[in-house]
């Protein structure tokens, strides 16, 4: 599964490692899944390449993504606060830590960030 990631890290990143397409977020491995989540400033090439190799079925392994449309950042808030001191930040609730095996994707606080960009979450199953 690293293998995976990593080549899929390679390709949302781009080429140019000064202005990378990218941001890696989080990586949540729990009953057999693994899902990436990146902050994407350009999501067509990502899109291209994920349907791609869906299509041409040439994963290593079963996934599925999905990239949604956030222009104002607010997506990516909770990731990009979570190794804050403040308790506030540790938690997208701001109450105790989530259980583990519980990624919190759905109780994601609103934000604010880079406008332009993109969150896409990716989870790849085995």
């Amino acid at each position: 599964m690293d293998h995976f990631g990593d080549s899929l890290d390679a390709i949302f990143k781009g080429d140019d490692p000064d202005k990378p397409n990218a941001l890696f977020l989080a990586r949540i491995t729990w009953n057999k899944t693994r899902e990436l989540i990146y902050r994407v400033y350009e999501p067509e090439p990502c899109h291209q390449y994920l349907t791609r190799m869906i299509n041409e079925k040439t994963s290593p392994r079963a996934f599925d993504y999905r990239i949604d449309n956030d222009p104002e950042g607010k997506l990516a808030e909770w990731h990009l606060n979570a190794t804050k001191a403040e308790p506030s930040a540790a938690t997208p609730n701001g109450g105790p830590a989530t259980q583990l095996g519980n990624s919190g994707v759905a109780e994601r606080p609103p934000s604010v960030s880079e406008p332009r960009w993109t969150e896409g979450d990716i989870t790849c199953a085995s």
